[in-house]
Parts: C-alpha cells; sequence; structure tokens
C-alpha cells in the first residue's frame, strides 16, 4: 500500500478518476495498492484523453482568440474607413468653400461695380472725376510694380551690355531690340482680362504700359467681333459715317496693341470712344513717350444689373517710377451720345426729341 498522494499515477488521472480512487478508500483511511500492469494501461488512456482534451481546448482557445482578433480588426478597419471618409467628406466640403469664396472674389474683382448715384448725371460732359481723381491701386501693388520694374531694367541693361561686348557697335541695334523684347515680355505679365460673365459682358481690364508694349503700324479689323448689346445704328447727326456704336478698346490700341480681344471690347458710343476715353489713353501714351517711364493703368467697365451695355468705363492711371507725379487719375467717362436716348438693357436706341437730324433703320 503507499498514499495516494505519492502514487506516480495519481498526479497524471484526470479529476473523475481521482474521485473514483478515493472512494475506494479502506476503513483504514489507506488506500489499496493497485498493480501497474493492471492499471497502467486505464490510466495511459485517460492520460491521452486528457492530453487531446487540453489540445482541443488550446486549439480552440486560439481560434477564439483569431476570431475575436479578425472581429477586432474588421471593427478597427470600419472605424479607419469611417475616419476616411469622414475627412474626405471634410476636405471636399472645405474645397468647394474655398473655390466658392475665390469665385466670388474673383468675379467682384473683375466684375467689380460701381455706386452709379455717386456718379453726376449725364450732362454733355464726356467723363468725370470720382473717389477724388485718386486711383484706387494698393500700396502693394504699386511697390510690386516699382520693384519689378527695378529689376527689370538692370537685368535688361546688362543684356544690351553684354551683346554690345559680344558684337561690336555693328550689332547695336539688335542688342537695343534684345533689351526691349526682354522687357516687353515681362511688361506683358501685367496684362489681365477678366473672361465674359454669363451674359456675354467684359470686366475689368489692365495693363503696365511702357514703350516696349505700344505698338507700331495700323491697327487690323475687329469687324468679327460683336459685344454684348451689340446694335448697327446711324443718326446723322453723328460724324464719322454717322454710326452710334463702336467696338471700344477698354485697354487702348494705341496702349498695348491688342486689337481684336473680345475681352477687350465693349459695345460704346462714338461719344465715349473720341470725347470720353481717346482723350485719357493720349496723355498715358504722351507721358509714356517722353519719360521712358510706366504706367498702372486699368478700365472697368460699369454695368447696371443685367443690362447688356455698359452705363461708362472707369478709368484709374498712375506713373510708376514717381509715384503718379507724372500721370494719376481716376475717371469716369459716359457711354451715352447728345441727341440719343440709349436702352441699355438690350442696345437699341432713338433719337431725342431736340435732335434735330433723323436717323436710319437698324441693319
Amino acid at each position: 500500500m503507499s498514499n495516494y498522494r505519492n502514487d506516480k499515477y495519481w498526479l497524471k488521472t484526470p479529476k473523475y478518476l481521482q474521485d473514483s480512487r478515493k472512494r475506494s478508500q479502506s476503513s483504514s483511511g489507506h488506500y489499496q495498492y493497485y498493480d501497474d500492469d493492471f492499471y497502467g494501461d486505464d490510466l495511459d488512456y485517460y492520460q491521452d484523453s486528457s492530453d487531446r482534451y487540453r489540445e482541443s481546448r488550446e486549439r480552440y482557445q486560439s481560434s477564439r482568440a483569431y476570431n475575436s482578433a479578425v472581429r477586432s480588426s474588421g471593427r478597427s478597419r470600419k472605424k479607419s474607413q469611417a475616419k476616411t471618409l469622414k475627412w474626405v467628406l471634410i476636405t471636399v466640403v472645405v474645397l468647394a468653400v474655398a473655390i466658392l469664396g475665390a469665385t466670388i472674389a474673383v468675379k467682384r474683382f473683375y466684375h467689380p461695380s460701381y455706386d452709379l448715384d455717386k456718379v453726376p448725371a449725364f450732362s454733355d460732359e464726356s467723363s468725370v472725376r470720382i473717389d477724388h481723381n485718386k486711383p484706387a491701386f494698393t500700396d502693394n501693388k504699386i511697390e510690386k510694380a516699382q520693384k519689378n520694374l527695378k529689376n527689370w531694367k538692370k537685368k535688361a541693361a546688362a543684356i544690351k551690355k553684354s551683346s554690345k561686348k559680344k558684337s561690336g557697335k555693328g550689332k547695336k541695334k539688335s542688342a537695343k531690340a534684345r533689351s526691349a523684347a526682354f522687357l516687353e515680355k515681362k511688361l506683358r505679365k501685367y496684362e489681365k482680362f477678366a473672361e465674359l460673365d454669363s451674359l456675354g459682358r467684359c470686366g475689368r481690364a489692365q495693363a503696365l504700359v511702357g514703350k516696349e508694349t505700344m505698338p507700331e503700324g495700323k491697327r487690323g479689323p475687329i469687324g468679327k467681333i460683336k459685344p454684348s448689346g451689340w446694335k448697327v445704328k446711324k443718326y446723322d447727326f453723328i460724324d464719322n459715317g454717322g454710326y452710334l456704336f463702336n467696338r471700344c478698346h477698354l485697354v487702348g490700341w494705341l496702349l498695348t496693341g491688342r486689337n481684336a480681344e473680345k475681352r477687350n471690347l465693349i459695345t460704346g458710343t462714338r461719344y465715349l470712344n473720341n470725347e470720353g476715353m481717346l482723350p485719357y489713353e493720349k496723355e498715358v501714351a504722351d507721358y509714356v513717350r517722353e519719360s521712358g517711364n510706366h504706367v498702372l493703368y486699368r478700365v472697368t467697365p460699369i454695368f447696371k444689373g443685367k443690362e447688356l451695355v455698359a452705363r461708362g468705363v472707369q478709368i484709374e492711371a498712375m506713373s510708376v517710377e514717381d509715384d503718379g507725379k507724372g500721370v494719376s487719375f481716376n475717371v469716369y467717362c459716359y457711354n451715352a451720345q447728345p441727341g440719343v436716348d440709349i436702352n441699355y438693357k438690350n442696345g437699341k436706341s432713338k433719337a431725342t426729341k431736340d435732335a434735330d437730324k433723323s436717323d436710319k433703320s437698324d441693319k
């Protein structure tokens, strides 16, 4: 007999077998000794069963842990997808707001409105000064133009100097042409024309005018372009063929050479073209030719509501190198014609009662 606690099989025996062996205890309180040869196979069987059970449970737990990991991974992936979608939506909304804001800002900049109540009614005066005759160019814009011109002139001078050394006196004219071409290319970057709006109307146009941008030769045809509100109408009391409307350049052709550019042409009266805008264009051109300096020049057609013909144009100009001492003005030119009533909604017109000449029919 041996104590069950020291039995080598006892420690390997499943719990239910241990309970059975306990019940076989004798009245003396000792366990009987069992022969190894008799019980050895059974104990091995139970041990094998225990091992299989443990392995099965381990596989189960491992499978359970795997499934839990899969579920956790799935939840994590869904959270990640939801987070990504959230940020995508936020990004789309932010971009949409930014684009809308930029569109509104660009529209207001290139298609600005002006309070026409501040402008005196037309009374045979071709133009009036507005905003104390001070152009509304920002200090930053003026300073940037001054800095750019200073740098460009230095580079242009270097081009001319280097060309002279290499080519000699015989190539002096070519060096000058190259220098002027360099400056013209840089100045053209300041030329901006607003895209036509939904009604086909022009917006703000601007340029940095210099000798380099002014054209040579004759102006080409522009008859193929029909600006918003265009109508062909003749009156005997209007000079130069009697035509009421001209295709008016916002930035004059003699300043930049831009001719058949639909974004730079509006329906304007003969009076606006010759009496209103031309004197200011000539003032700028004369200053540029005499001084060799440059002028910031900006023209804005002013429309009322959804009218197709502009009520007038605002012209701003400022000489850059001398801070406006040579040229500086801000004026409003009326798109009107003495003796004619104009329907600005569609471009139709008729002679006023005090007009002493007859008109001709539309073509």
